[in-house]
């Protein structure tokens, strides 16, 4: 199979869904550009505006800033799917590099991010695509763990 060669990108994976996911959030909750500056956050020119892994990471373990953003109970139902994909797809994410994997909670997790993902009306990116459809596939089939193959690892 080819999963069992060409190991799925973590730092890609994570690079294009955090980004896909603020620039969405961005869109229809304007004061995620406060979320950035709250936390010494700027985008990377490189590539175009983008967060890079260092800023991406950082966010994911800030999710209570983006919640303190809200004024009103319409900020928190509008940011309600993309900070529950955020916190979703880091919980994955953090159990995919570790030594042991527990496979059931990861996929419970993906599970999860999908439907929440789903529900921002943003488009499945190929990433994200990798992310609910092979991460699994490639730790069951493997049986190693994604900080193996990480190029943050490296």
């Amino acid at each position: 199979m080819v999963l069992h060669v060409l190991v799925p990108s973590q730092l890609h994976v994570l690079l294009g869904i955090v980004n896909k996911l603020f620039d969405g959030l961005e869109k229809v909750f304007p004061r995620a550009k406060d979320w950035l500056t709250g936390l010494h956050i700027k985008k990377s020119e490189y590539h175009g505006s983008c967060l890079e892994g260092n800023e991406c990471n950082k966010l994911l373990s800030n999710l209570d800033k983006l919640q303190a953003l809200c004024k009103t109970r319409k900020d928190v139902e509008t940011i309600k799917p993309f900070s529950e994909s955020f916190r979703l797809f880091k919980e994955a994410m953090d159990e995919c590099c570790k030594q042991h994997p527990n496979l059931v909670y990861i996929q419970s997790k993906i599970e999860d991010f999908k439907k929440s993902y789903l529900k921002t009306q943003l488009s499945i990116t190929l990433k994200v695509h990798i992310f609910v459809s092979h991460f699994v596939q490639f730790l069951q089939g493997t049986g190693f763990d994604l900080s193996l193959a990480s190029e943050q690892s490296h």
